[in-house]
């Protein structure tokens, strides 16, 4: 389980420094002023201008948001990464969430008119490679409990 685990680890944890340079970039704007809006992903119909839900910041909720969201998944990203056993299925599990959040996001504003198929697909397989890594971290967790109960 240890190359798996260690190859879908690695990848999910590019995404989410990726995204996490997404947010800080963009949301920063929203911590330094307040009054400026940042959308990470939107898609305007003539006068309509559609955000992606969870990644639009403006005001001081915004800065708020931007901030809660860089250290929860910061947290939980070093959390994954440093935990061993039961310990590092939650943080995996929030790591998958907010992974989820990107996709939802991208599968809707698709309905919407957004033209980015490829960042949507590559959405996809991050998310898989996420819930991958929840799977085999749970079955780490269930392997080494056992190993422990066999020895006892």
């Amino acid at each position: 389980m240890k190359l798996p685990f260690r190859i879908l680890g690695a990848l999910t944890t590019l995404w989410i420094l990726y995204t996490l340079y997404q947010v800080s970039r963009f949301g920063g704007a929203v911590v330094i002023d307040p009054g400026t809006i940042s959308r990470i992903m939107a898609v305007r119909n003539e006068d309509v201008i559609t955000t992606a839900i969870g990644l639009t910041y403006h005001g001081l909720a915004g800065a708020v948001l931007v901030v809660t969201q860089v250290l929860v998944v910061s947290g939980a990203l070093v959390g994954a990464l440093l935990s061993t056993g039961r310990r590092r299925v939650p943080a995996i599990g929030v790591l998958a969430a907010w992974t989820g959040l990107w996709l939802g996001n991208a599968l809707w504003l698709r309905t919407h008119g957004w033209q980015h198929g490829t960042s949507t697909i590559g959405m996809a397989v991050a998310l898989a490679l996420a819930l991958g890594w929840v799977a085999t971290a749970i079955a780490d967790a269930r392997a080494s409990r056992s190993a422990e109960e066999h020895s006892s």
